[in-house]
Formats: structure tokens, C-alpha cells, sequence
């Protein structure tokens, strides 16, 4: 006879509970093994199982997949995106929550101007949009004059080198 965590033995009866609830005897002596009580290992239902997870699906990927609320069919069966889909994906996402238009960032390329600094002149310096895709972009001498005639280091002096792009206008 097996006894639970509180003293109580496991019985005929509460086996025969237990197959009625269709829970097999080695179960409930496990579940009175790992420190259930021998009431809640009888009458607990089983956790329903998954079906085997394909080799090629990742363990995180499927059970991100059913947080996001995908049938568990559906997550079990849908391949994964490939790097360039996922990618591809990625881009257009981003391209939806910019600022700017596709037309900005095209005119902003004719000017001269490299996108991750047209980028950086609306989200960072607070450019419009206007300035940003038309304003030339310093060379390397006029960026190394700046340099050398502010104080201290980038980092700290943002607002310095804000004042100082302003003053070029």
C-alpha cells in the first residue's frame, strides 16, 4: 500500500474512483509519489498532451505559436519561414510604422543623402522631413572641423553638436 504526503493510504475505492475518472493506477501512484494528495490524484483529470511535435519544428516556435493563439494543428503543420522570408517580412513591417514615405526616402537618395542618416536627422535631431531629404550630408573634412573645434566627447554634448548642425544653415 502507498501512502500520500498527509498519511492517507491509497484504497480499493480510491483506485476504482480513479479508473472511473479514467486515470490508470500507475498515474495516481505517481501523482502520490511526487506529493499529491491521494483526494486530488484521483479525481485531477489528466493534462491533455500535445501530438508530437515534427523534428523540424522548434520547441519555442510552436509554443510561441500557441500563445499567439494558433490552433494547435495549425502550429504543429505550418513550416517556418525561411531567413529571407522572415526578413522580407521584417522590412515591410518597418517600412509601415516609418514617418516618412517611400517618396521621402527615394528624393532623400537623389539628394546625396544615405538613408540611415536621413533616418537618424527626423528620429534623432528632430529634422523635418523637408530639411532631412534636402540638405547635403557633410563630407568627411567639414564633419572632422566640427569635431575638432567642440568640447568633450559626442556623448555627452548632444545638444552641442544639435546647436552646431543648426549653425550651418
Amino acid at each position: 500500500m502507498l501512502r500520500d504526503a498527509y498519511g492517507k493510504y491509497i484504497t480499493e475505492k480510491d483506485i476504482e474512483i480513479a479508473i472511473s475518472n479514467g486515470i490508470c493506477v500507475t498515474k495516481v501512484k505517481e501523482r502520490v509519489n511526487g506529493g499529491m494528495p491521494v483526494h486530488r490524484a484521483i479525481i485531477e483529470p489528466l493534462k491533455k498532451r500535445h501530438p508530437k511535435r515534427p523534428e523540424w519544428l522548434n520547441r519555442s516556435t510552436y509554443y510561441r505559436r500557441i500563445e499567439k493563439g494558433w490552433s494547435i494543428e495549425r502550429a504543429l503543420t505550418e513550416p517556418p519561414m525561411d531567413k529571407m522570408e522572415s526578413l522580407n517580412l521584417a522590412r515591410m513591417v518597418r517600412q509601415e510604422k516609418t514617418k516618412f514615405s517611400k517618396l521621402d526616402r527615394e528624393e532623400a537618395e537623389r539628394n546625396g543623402i544615405k538613408y540611415i542618416t536621413f533616418y537618424h536627422r527626423i528620429t534623432r535631431l528632430g529634422w523635418s522631413i523637408e530639411r532631412a531629404r534636402s540638405e547635403p550630408a557633410m563630407d568627411n573634412d567639414e564633419s572632422l572641423k566640427i569635431a575638432r573645434n567642440s568640447e568633450g566627447s559626442w556623448t555627452k554634448k548632444k545638444n552641442d553638436f544639435k546647436k552646431l548642425i543648426e549653425s550651418r544653415q
